[in-house]
């Protein structure tokens, strides 16, 4: 994403950057603190320890399982 001088590439990041930029009004981010750290926990856990196993899972699919070795 390029936003005048900005570049991000990281979806998150993105993410954070749009509503701290664009959402002056806390209509996409909570405005309670601890909603929003439960907001970004969850934001962040999707990106970093979910996404992983989902592109394994997609990788796998599409190539067959992975070998087993006892």
């Amino acid at each position: 994403m390029v936003d005048g001088d900005l570049t991000l590439a990281e979806s998150g990041a993105i993410i954070e950057y749009l509503q701290e930029a664009y959402d002056a009004q806390g209509l996409f981010t909570p405005t309670d603190f601890h909603a929003r750290q439960e907001y970004r926990y969850w934001l962040h856990y999707a990106e970093g320890s979910l996404m992983p196993l989902l592109v394994m899972k997609l990788v796998f699919s599409r190539l067959g399982h992975p070998p087993i070795h006892g």
